[in-house]
């Protein structure tokens, strides 16, 4: 791993129902995380699993498909810059799927990081467009 720690951080201008207030409502206790870097995929497990979580992980849009449909997490936290099916495409199938679509999807990027980015990405149904930096 790098010396570098990729930082997250909330855009400010998202609207809309808080992560915190979903965390709430119902239990959740698996995430789907899916990001094609394997060094950000197991930081974010850690991260995760240390807070108690239950973990599963993709390389891509497409297995998070396969991943999600005979285990639906409680939550997806998608990088957006991946190979196979990007992260846009992926909220775009899961925004489509009945099964998948009351699971809160949170954008994650340290690439797609202009307001038009964000903006798209909540549009396409995500609840969060989270900044990380590098």
């Amino acid at each position: 791993m790098s010396a570098s720690i990729p930082i997250l951080t909330i855009s400010t201008t998202t609207s809309g129902v808080g992560v915190e207030d979903l965390a709430r409502t119902r239990l959740m206790d698996h995430v789907l995380i899916v990001d094609d870097h394997e060094e950000n995929r197991t930081l974010l497990r850690i991260l995760l699993v240390a807070n108690g979580y239950r973990v599963t992980a993709a390389g891509d849009g497409l297995e998070a498909l396969e991943a999600a449909r005979p285990d639906p997490p409680d939550a997806v936290i998608s990088d957006v810059l991946m190979p196979k099916m990007d992260g846009f495409a992926l909220c775009r199938a899961w925004m489509q799927n009945a099964a998948l679509r009351p699971i809160p999807f949170i954008f994650y990027s340290g690439t797609n990081l202009q307001a038009e980015d964000e903006q798209f990405g909540l549009a396409l149904g995500a609840v969060r467009y989270l900044l990380r930096i590098t």
